[in-house]
């Protein structure tokens, strides 16, 4: 159920309804679109053979261009591209979550504040989305932290997330030494939540995987934890499909944690 809170105006109160849906559903699409996507397309490059001739078809002309390299080659590249393509848009609608979550709770901290009319409010939470607009990603996710019941366990996974966003960006993949990573580290680490399934048996833990059998009497447990995926200096960032529905229900993971951390109004 969306939240309300009330804003002063002289003579009476203007209630504003906040739903924390609304915060999350810029990531909650993009993981939807992207993995809708995905699992259509990818197979299509993984298993037929590619045309040597891509057509373009323009009003009153009509435009082919050959393609007649390697096709592994030609596989890896569009795969590649595909996948990059996929994780922007995941992290785009992170940053765009992270917005409104800035917004939400500025708007959560206006209870009882005056204000003229309804027109002098919106004025208001547009200058607000102005400002959260033009924050660079960390002093965003930092301003939303510490707008929250309690602080983000998934902080670290957030700025990861865009870390590989910039690089992606701005080098295209290309792995900086001077722009990606703190000296003497030789790798930028994309760190991505996961749960995890764990068997109990006695005092040990032991991580569950395909095919194992447990020998004796056993708990399973689920634990949330982190896989890292790392791109040495000098390589070019490049995933795999088991990457992208990780990073797609690591998301998911993360903006959960953020929906279910914003205030509530007294």
């Amino acid at each position: 159920m969306p939240d309300e809170i009330q804003v002063n105006q002289p003579g009476r109160r203007i209630n504003i309804q906040l739903n924390p849906n609304g915060v999350v559903a810029p990531a909650m699409n993009a993981v939807k679109t992207t993995l809708g996507v995905i699992s259509r397309l990818l197979p299509t490059i993984e298993e037929g053979p590619l045309p040597d001739t891509i057509a373009v078809e323009l009003e009153g002309l009509s435009l082919r261009l050959a393609d007649h390299g390697d096709q592994n080659e030609r596989r890896t590249r569009q795969k590649n591209w595909l996948l990059a393509k996929g994780f922007h848009e995941l992290a785009r609608g992170i940053r765009l979550s992270l917005e409104e979550a800035c917004l939400y709770n500025t708007t959560v901290q206006m209870r009882e504040q005056v204000v003229r009319d309804e027109q002098h409010l919106v004025e208001i939470l547009n200058a607000v989305k102005t400002a959260v607009n033009r924050l660079n990603f960390p002093d965003l996710l930092a301003q939303v932290n510490d707008g929250l019941q309690t602080e983000l366990m998934w902080y670290p996974q957030f700025l990861s997330f865009q870390k590989v966003r910039n690089c992606l960006e701005h080098r295209d993949g290309l792995v900086s030494q001077d722009k990606d990573v703190e000296q003497g580290v030789d790798a930028l680490v994309l760190s991505v939540p996961k749960l995890q399934l764990f068997l109990k048996m006695g005092e040990r833990e032991v991580e569950l995987v395909p095919g194992m059998v447990a020998e004796e009497e056993a708990t399973v447990l689920l634990k949330s934890g982190t896989k890292e995926i790392s791109f040495p200096v000098g390589s070019r960032i490049s995933f795999s499909a088991q990457d992208f529905s990780q990073m797609a229900f690591g998301t998911w993971q993360m903006v959960s944690e953020l929906a279910g951390k914003l205030p509530v109004p007294d």
